[in-house]
């Protein structure tokens, strides 16, 4: 597949990315009397929103098998059922068609659009005033939280501003930038105008983002880079509407990390992807919409991708942004905080985190100045999660904990 790489974007040398804008509802500590205060106005603004849940649940072993088998035994029923929950332009003719088993065609003759389905129907079915992003960034000292209604504003003038600097459909953006909402809002306005992006892990030096660009040059041919002031571009941007692409276009490239040999490149196509992660949210994660999800990753690696970006927001969901650390942002009680004062039903981390937090509060002693009395359930991927974290974690989060697995190339979790 070929590629034109027209766009680098990223944050010190030619995005000027405003790290304390007015958009939203933004709470630093300069506008009140430290984090605290800041954290009980941003939850304050997400409880006039959301309805206390008191049960704790998750998707049961028993729905989980019964799914299992019947996507299994007939994967084109089943499937092409899942596919009603996603809004298409235009219907597909085919659930799924293999002539390459390795490569098995998904939707065929089926048209959509990611952004749409992840920001523009939600405002139309009504979600528009509900937080669709919770960016809590204890580095800065920043908490923001965007609405459905405002993420597709941004986006949509994003989207205008690439495509006014020459970015088409088909073009390959990449991606450099920290964990930031405009990093999310530039992934979902490639989406919008059918550019596939590649976001490159934003703590990686220049030697290993130009292995993933030189990997790229091989493939494809180099035009000049985008250089903009972020503020001023979108000060004078015009909305752009989402672009219908086949459901076999790809929507990004994502790179492995590299430990086993050169990193590879992996091409996402777009409506088995959306179908897929949809359904994982509630047919895996046990969520509805409306909930608040936090996968405590990096939108740099495929977990971000899933499940910061597409899909919680397909979903409905409100999906945590978190820039800090689980311990020394500012204690080992970070994951606690953030889950209880942003009143998240469910988690998603890695074991070496958990190790991490356990290692620094054995007794989880920061960690219970935070009741986590909306959280349901807890899931752990990565790497294989020990006996005993795994009970520490159980007794100190209170919830079910549930250890399961993926990869890069997967894009999603196998159970």
């Amino acid at each position: 597949m070929h590629f034109q790489i027209k766009h680098l974007l990223r944050p010190n040398l030619r995005v000027s990315i405003p790290r304390k804008s007015t958009l939203g509802r933004t709470v630093t500590a300069a506008q009140q009397c430290g984090a605290r205060a800041a954290g009980s106005r941003a939850s304050a603004d997400i409880k006039k929103y959301f309805t206390p849940q008191c049960c704790r649940s998750y998707a049961s072993d028993s729905a989980y098998s019964r799914a299992f088998a019947s996507a299994r035994d007939d994967p084109e029923t089943y499937w092409g059922e899942m596919g009603k929950d996603i809004t298409w332009f235009e219907p597909w003719s085919k659930t799924l068609h293999v002539e390459d088993p390795v490569y098995p065609n998904w939707f065929v003759g089926g048209k959509l659009n990611m952004c749409y389905n992840a920001v523009d129907r939600h405002v139309e079915s009504g979600r528009g005033e509900q937080p669709a992003i919770i960016y809590d960034s204890p580095v800065t000292d920043t908490k923001q939280i965007i609405t459905f209604r405002e993420l597709q504003d941004q986006v949509s003038r994003l989207a205008g501003v690439l495509v006014k600097n020459g970015v088409q459909k088909g073009d390959l953006v990449v991606i450099y930038m920290p964990m930031v909402p405009q990093a999310m809002f530039t992934m979902l306005a490639c989406a919008r105008i059918g550019a596939p992006h590649s976001l490159i892990f934003g703590g990686f030096a220049s030697k290993e983002l130009s292995v993933r660009l030189d990997h790229a040059k091989e493939k494809v041919s180099m035009s000049p880079e985008l250089s903009l002031d972020w503020e001023e571009e979108m000060a004078t941007a015009r909305p752009h509407d989402c672009v219908s692409v086949p459901s076999n276009h790809p929507l990004y490239v994502l790179y492995t990390s590299g430990t086993t040999g050169t990193p590879k490149g992996v091409v996402r196509d777009t409506a088995g992807y959306a179908v897929m992660l949809k359904w994982t949210m509630s047919n895996i994660y046990g969520l509805s919409p409306g909930d608040v999800w936090w996968a405590a990753s990096d939108l740099g690696w495929v977990v971000g991708h899933s499940y910061i970006c597409y899909g919680p927001l397909l979903h409905g969901n409100s999906t945590i942004l978190y820039e800090g650390k689980p311990v020394g942002t500012p204690d080992p009680g970070a994951f606690f905080r953030v889950l209880s004062e942003h009143g998240a039903a469910s988690m998603f981390t890695a074991p070496t985190a958990i190790r991490a937090i356990r290692q620094q509060d054995p007794q989880a002693a920061f960690g219970k100045k935070h009741p986590l009395t909306r959280l349901r359930s807890l899931f752990l991927a990565g790497e294989r999660c020990d006996v005993e974290t795994l009970e520490w974690t159980k007794r100190s989060f209170g919830v079910p904990v549930l250890d399961h697995w993926w990869q890069t190339g997967r894009k999603g979790s196998t159970f």
